[in-house]
């Protein structure tokens, strides 16, 4: 089968990060851009979504604290 035929890979990012600029959002980005390209050294595509979690993981913080 040839690698045109592959269907795109599906990535999801978490961040969950309460710093600013989000060191894990950075770092997430940086891990997702190096998969995206070595799949794309082996012929294949990824569809990332990015999911923030650092407003809904603050707001539990302050609702259970």
């Amino acid at each position: 089968m040839s690698t045109g035929a592959w269907s795109p890979v599906s990535l999801a990012v978490v961040s969950a990060g309460v710093g600013h600029p989000h060191p894990t959002r950075l770092l997430a980005d940086w891990v997702a851009e190096a998969v995206c390209r070595s799949l794309a050294a082996g012929g294949a595509r990824a569809e990332v979504e990015v999911l923030e979690l650092h407003r809904p993981t603050a707001d539990l913080a302050r609702h259970t604290a």
